[in-house]
């Protein structure tokens, strides 16, 4: 349903949600949206950092580059406080206030008109990350008629999705038991690379708590026994492995499995927070 709903959708953001581990939190009148991360980010000494308000640009169709707020509170605040403005309810001094309240913890998108902030910066920003990753897989599942099969390569970050080290493996299997973004990527890049550990992951994912990762290794089973079809892609294995030039080149790169001892390098602007999941310092 997912993928339908984002084929029949030009500016649906579903795919992106499952695939970054945002949730929609509301949407404004030219299509932007405003998601929020499902899950904290843990750090290897046991501590953990808040979630995050990121807004989304449906022009370009991905995540703003900085985080829009450090939290929901936040986010209401801001949106309270500039209603009440707007509507006249509160004094300019108030209103300066609470703006200044804000400071460092807001960056306002162009819509709220709010001179003088200064970029967000978040110590990790996981679902920009979770997308660039992904964004290959999106594209291909979304099958809107813009971006084509042989077209991925334009969306494809080859740092993101390096061959990993049986170390990092194993880290990964671990990651996938929590969070379910990287649980849906892992199984959808394995069987369209046609890895050596789908059958791994996919048993791994069938016990997950998670509906939508159970959900998509029952589907991808389906199209192991035969199942052709998913919206508007016709014949799914036909499309993977006999006419993508892509894929091929990329499968290449997996053929040998585990034994390429290549560490993933990741790009600083889309990717400051898979430190916990690749065990960087």
């Amino acid at each position: 349903m997912i993928v339908l709903l984002d084929q029949l959708a030009y500016l649906g953001t579903n795919l992106a949600e499952v695939f970054s581990g945002v949730i929609s939190l509301g949407s404004l009148g030219n299509g932007d949206t405003y998601h929020y991360e499902i899950f904290d980010t843990e750090l290897q000494d046991g501590s953990k950092i808040d979630r995050c308000v990121l807004s989304w640009d449906h022009e370009t169709h991905e995540f703003d580059e900085d985080v829009f707020a450090d939290s929901i509170s936040s986010l209401t605040y801001l949106c309270s406080l500039t209603n009440a403005v707007d509507e006249e309810l509160v004094s300019e001094d108030v209103a300066l206030q609470g703006f200044e309240s804000l400071r460092e913890r807001v960056c306002p998108t162009w819509h709220f008109s709010i001179e003088e902030f200064e970029p967000l910066e978040a110590e990790f920003n996981n679902p920009r990350y979770y997308f660039w990753r992904s964004a290959w897989i999106q594209y291909f599942l979304r099958n809107n008629g813009i971006v084509d099969v042989e077209d991925l390569e334009d969306v494809f970050v080859a740092n993101l999705n390096a061959p990993l080290t049986p170390e990092v493996y194993a880290l990964r299997i671990e990651a996938m038991k929590t969070y379910t973004s990287t649980a849906v990527y892992s199984m959808w890049k394995a069987f369209m690379f046609d890895e050596p550990e789908l059958e791994e992951i996919l048993t791994v994912c069938s016990e997950h708590k998670g509906r939508v990762v159970r959900d998509c290794e029952k589907l991808i089973r389906e199209f192991q026994n035969g199942r052709e079809q998913l919206g508007r892609i016709s014949n799914i294995r036909q499309t993977i492995f006999g006419s993508s030039v892509f894929i091929a080149k990329h499968r290449s790169k997996w053929a040998s499995g585990l034994t390429t001892l290549q560490k993933a390098k990741f790009s600083e602007k889309k990717n400051t927070s898979a430190r916990v999941e690749y065990g960087i310092d």
